[in-house]
């Protein structure tokens, strides 16, 4: 959520020059120090997301491989003659 409210729209409109923080701060505009500030928030924000998700990644990948492990291993059935 913080990096929809704070990261700066691409600029296909002129209306898209702002975040949304921006726009609730009331300073819109290419040059404006509440967009610097915004892009910079959503530059946080956007590397603690990624580092949150690859934690859960490994955090599967590591749970996967611990239940294949705790599998019991079954020997296969001894024919007779």
């Amino acid at each position: 959520m913080v990096v929809g409210f704070t990261v700066v729209d691409g600029g296909d409109t002129s209306e898209s020059v702002a975040s949304a923080l921006a726009l609730v701060a009331g300073q819109t505009g290419v040059g404006s120090l509440v967009n610097d500030i915004s892009n910079g928030i959503a530059g946080v924000a956007v590397i603690a997301w990624l580092a949150g998700w690859l934690a859960l990644v490994v955090e599967w990948m590591i749970a996967m491989a611990r239940r294949r492990q705790d599998a019991p291993r079954v020997a296969p059935p001894v024919v007779g003659p």
